[in-house]
């Protein structure tokens, strides 16, 4: 019975010690840009290694991968779904037991095992949790702008651009932080249009960070003035009819000069219409001096009859009258 208990006894003692053996101690996140490279070394190298295994759990895949087996310091075997998975990026020292990764992706984010068995079998784990972020790119701030009562605005503030989910957003009202998240993208704000309101939008990963700030007076007070849009239509309206005039304009100019002695058709007609009534003029003109003549002619003739015969004793009325009568026989 005393002999059964010890055995019991060791036995539990050895899987106790083979747990506590199997215990990793955590070295501390490691935090990497996109693209850059990756060194994991364990801070105690002096002990003599009889075997050496880098495992990884990546965030991504979530099971545990062999990366490569090292045994008496001679024998370094790669596995080959490690290689593929991180494109043949990896480099090994086997003095240092470091583990290279060269042009880190996101992807390769999670958590790094070294378990190191030593000469009396003692398995000790060192363990790096690895996180790799992309560049945080500067952010686009979008502005929805209403005019509300007693000159305040309501303004809607859109924090745009950042790829990466794993980011946190900041807000600032000039250098005072009023709000952090990491999911709030989006802002809602009263402001005072005749106030200086400077809104900051700080967007974050632990590798990286950028900012857009924008001042939100000058925007609420031009939500009182038209579009761009609209400005732009009007104006190309008003150039449109400017030269449709002048180019009407200058098209009847050219007409006017161009023939100046042509007729229109009242014109002809009119001057029809003159030429008819010119001629019976000129006949009643030719007929008056015609019949001035005949008087005048009569009168002549009567006048020499007089001076040729001075016997005769007609008087100068006697001879108006017969030159009268002579007219009108004439014109009968």
């Amino acid at each position: 019975m005393t002999m059964l208990w010890q055995a019991v006894t060791l036995t539990l003692l050895l899987l106790l010690k083979g747990y506590q053996g199997q215990e990793c101690s955590d070295i501390g996140d490691v935090v990497r840009l996109s693209g850059q490279s990756v060194s994991l070394q364990p801070p105690n190298t002096q002990m003599k290694a009889q075997s050496v295994e880098w495992k990884m759990n990546l965030f991504s895949h979530g099971s545990n991968m062999v990366i490569l087996r090292l045994k008496n310091n001679k024998n370094l075997i790669y596995c080959p779904l490690a290689l593929n998975y991180l494109n043949s990026t990896l480099n090994f020292d086997s003095e240092t037991l470091t583990l290279h990764i060269q042009a880190a992706k996101p992807q390769y984010s999670g958590l790094y095992k070294l378990e190191i068995t030593n000469e009396n079998g003692t398995v000790s784990c060192i363990q790096f949790k690895v996180f790799i972020f992309d560049h945080v790119e500067k952010p686009l701030l979008q502005v929805e702008k209403k005019t509300m009562d007693e000159g305040k605005c309501q303004v809607v503030l859109s924090c745009l651009g950042s790829k990466n989910s794993s980011v946190s957003y900041a807000w600032y009202r000039g250098s005072k932080l009023i709000w952090t998240s990491r999911n709030l993208s989006h802002l809602v704000v009263q402001i005072d249009a005749n106030e200086m309101n400077t809104y900051t939008c700080n967007v974050s990963n632990p590798a990286s960070w950028a900012s857009e700030s924008l001042n939100l007076t000058q925007d609420c007070l031009e939500h009182r003035f038209w579009p761009l849009w609209v400005v732009i239509v009007i104006l190309v309206t008003l150039l449109l009819c400017t030269l449709t005039c002048f180019c009407v304009w200058k098209r009847k100019k050219r007409q006017s000069q161009s023939s100046p002695s042509e007729l229109t058709v009242y014109e002809d007609i009119k001057e029809i219409r003159r030429n008819q009534y010119s001629e019976p003029t000129s006949q009643s003109q030719e007929s008056a001096v015609t019949l001035y003549s005949v008087i005048q002619v009569s009168q002549k003739a009567s006048f020499k009859k007089r001076n040729e015969d001075p016997s005769c004793s007609g008087t100068i009325y006697d001879q108006s009258l017969g030159a009268i009568f002579g007219c009108t026989h004439l014109l009968w």
